[in-house]
């Protein structure tokens, strides 16, 4: 008679178990949203600031240095803030529900061209509404 031991069931029992593809699905749809940022940010933000807003590249840039700089320093305070979190909807939760709206108003303000400032004041808008989405964008994920 041989013997399994208990660990090794549940690694057999870890391996043979699989998710279904509604719940795979489900799990990826709920972060379209923060993707769409991360995405769009990246690659579009630098070009309207220089093509569209006529902005300097060397101060569009720069303007967008600072907001990952302060990126540095956010996330891993609302991750420790998360972890003290206890709430009655638990603790990530909370974020969730409150964040959601900051993070998409600062969205959609990024994109909002200022045609009545000059250079400088529109490049300072965008960093801090760029700013204000990402530490959005870390409270709620």
């Amino acid at each position: 008679m041989k013997t399994v031991s208990k660990r090794e069931e549940d690694t057999k029992q870890k391996k043979t178990q699989k998710l279904p593809f509604g719940i795979k699905l489900s799990y990826g749809i709920g972060d379209i949203a923060n993707n769409f940022f991360i995405v769009t940010t990246g690659m579009y933000l630098l070009f309207f600031m220089t093509n569209v807003l006529g902005i300097n590249p060397a101060l569009a840039g720069t303007m967008l240095l600072w907001p990952k700089l302060w990126d540095v320093i956010s996330d891993p305070m609302m991750g420790a803030i998360s972890d003290a979190t206890r709430s009655r909807f638990g603790r990530r939760r909370v974020y969730l529900l409150y964040g959601s709206v900051p993070f998409g108003i600062a969205f959609l303000l990024i994109f909002v061209a200022p045609g009545y400032a000059t250079e400088f004041a529109r490049a300072l808008q965008i960093s801090l509404l760029y700013a204000l989405g990402c530490t959005a964008f870390t409270v709620v994920n």
